[in-house]
């Protein structure tokens, strides 16, 4: 998932709305490498 977590934790998507127009959603492991901040910055996430 790091992208994905690279993504929440961001300070440049800092309270935006992230849209995934072909998101691969499936299970990974978290990277702690790839942690940008200690909580998630985005104001929302859509997927489809």
């Amino acid at each position: 998932m790091s992208v994905y977590q690279e993504i929440f934790t961001d300070l440049s998507y800092c309270q935006q709305i992230v849209t995934m127009t072909a998101p691969n959603i499936v299970n990974y492991a978290v990277d702690q490498d790839d942690i940008e901040t200690n909580h998630i910055e985005l104001a929302g996430f859509i997927f489809r």
